[in-house]
């Protein structure tokens, strides 16, 4: 993992940093851009991330007599000090509460590992476009989630089809929105919770109590991973088409403070992520 030339064989050198030992305890902090390899040609293509990391291990020269003990390990990402990757790199955490707040339950740090899950969010070659359908996505977000304050449906109401071959095991009134997007039906939860290797078909109720679920239901939604007509497939058509999508009873006056307040949320996400706004239509 991390940065290396496949040509000149450095992949498998393993990132590394010398450290001395002490009598004493010691907190230790080490920046993913402190770890170097060895030996072969880095390129410096690739970033470390917390999600890249696969084994960490501990070499003691043989000459060093005793042992040595460690109390705890955290790897966090990058403090904002050093490079990012991948969709860290096009939200900071500073951008993210702008648009978020603080949440306790909807936080950055679970947005990014989510965000791990499906490589193609926030992965268009044009990072004006990367950023935009971030910025669509927290917009659609912050609405269907009363500006991250619920993680279930206040109303809820009954999603469940019978007709499906798996029924509906944890009940008809089961499977009603929970998550960053409302994640709701009975298929849209088996569905989910295959590509996530999770039942979440006989247990729905997870989604809300679980902070990684919170999110990660919400990204499968929006990319339905090899489903044609997802959000992510038409978010260039503008924010109308994410609508459309979502909830489109929303569209052709269905609901227009709905629109309204999708439409403000995407501009300020917009604003809080330095993008112009993108000239398609906004409402649907």
């Amino acid at each position: 993992c991390g940065s290396c030339d496949p040509d000149a064989g450095s992949c498998w050198n393993a990132h590394e940093k010398t450290l001395t030992l002490t009598p004493d305890y010691v907190d230790v902090t080490i920046l993913w851009d402190d770890l170097t390899q060895s030996w072969g040609t880095e390129t410096n293509t690739v970033v470390l991330y917390p999600s890249d990391i696969l084994l960490l291990s501990w070499i003691i020269p043989k000459e060093v007599a005793g042992e040595f003990t460690i109390d705890a390990i955290n790897l966090s990402p990058d403090d904002g000090t050093g490079p990012q990757s991948g969709v860290a790199a096009l939200i900071s955490k500073a951008q993210f509460n702008a648009i978020v707040g603080s949440s306790a339950l909807y936080t950055y740090e679970g947005f990014l590992e989510s965000a791990g899950r499906f490589p193609a969010f926030g992965g268009d070659a044009d990072q004006t476009w990367a950023k935009r359908e971030i910025a669509m996505f927290l917009a659609n977000s912050k609405w269907e989630t009363g500006t991250f304050q619920f993680t279930e449906e206040q109303n809820p109401g009954t999603y469940c089809d019978a007709g499906r071959p798996y029924g509906c095991p944890a009940g008809a009134g089961a499977y009603f929105g929970r998550g960053s997007m409302q994640l709701s039906w009975n298929y849209n939860y088996n569905d989910a919770g295959q590509y996530l290797g999770i039942d979440l078909l006989g247990n729905p109720g997870q989604v809300a109590s679980n902070p990684a679920l919170l999110w990660e239901t919400g990204m499968w939604f929006w990319m339905r991973p090899g489903v044609p007509g997802s959000v992510h497939t038409v978010f260039k058509q503008g924010l109308g088409a994410t609508i459309q999508v979502i909830n489109g009873l929303e569209c052709n006056g269905g609901k227009p403070d709905a629109i309204a307040g999708r439409k403000t949320n995407y501009l300020n996400a917009l604003e809080a992520l330095g993008v112009a706004v993108d000239g398609t239509d906004t409402g649907c």
